[in-house]
Parts: C-alpha cells; sequence; structure tokens
C-alpha cells in the first residue's frame, strides 16, 4: 500500500509539471488541489536547491527522493517473503 501511496504522489507531481507549463490556470480547483498535495515536498526542496536559470528542478530531486523511498519500501517488502529455489 504504501509503495502505491508513493508512485501515486509521484503522479500527481508529474500531473503538476505538466499543468505548469500554461495548460491550466493556477487558480484551476484541480491546479490548487495538485499544489497543496505537493508543495509540502517541493517547497523544502526549493529552499534547499536553487533554481538552474529559469529552471526549477525540485520536482526531479523529488522524483529521486521518492524512487528511494519506493525501492526501500520494495526491498523490505521482498525480504518478507519466503525464498524457494527449487519447485
Amino acid at each position: 500500500m504504501l509503495y502505491g501511496l508513493l508512485a501515486f504522489y509521484e503522479l500527481l507531481i508529474f500531473i503538476r509539471i505538466i499543468f505548469s507549463w500554461g495548460m491550466v490556470s493556477e487558480f484551476n480547483p484541480m491546479m490548487r488541489l495538485l499544489v497543496r498535495a505537493t508543495d509540502p515536498l517541493l517547497v523544502p526542496l526549493r529552499r534547499m536547491i536553487p533554481p538552474l536559470g529559469m529552471f526549477d528542478i525540485s520536482p526531479i530531486v523529488a522524483f529521486f527522493i521518492l524512487w528511494l523511498f519506493e525501492g526501500a519500501v520494495a526491498g523490505t517488502l521482498l525480504r518478507g517473503l519466503p525464498l524457494r529455489l527449487v519447485g
């Protein structure tokens, strides 16, 4: 379940990136929901990582952090499964 939540959060960040390219107004209720859902991770990253020119790389760093957590969750789940090598 946690793995699925992390993947869903990645999806929310990805949709926010796409919408922020001018496709959806920042006043749109869907965009406001995405901002409220993703800002708890992105805002602290923006404070720590300055933009590269006009590019905000905090979503890329967020994807990397979430990917690390997903790997940790998957590894923990796999360690809990019994290993069966021979039929």
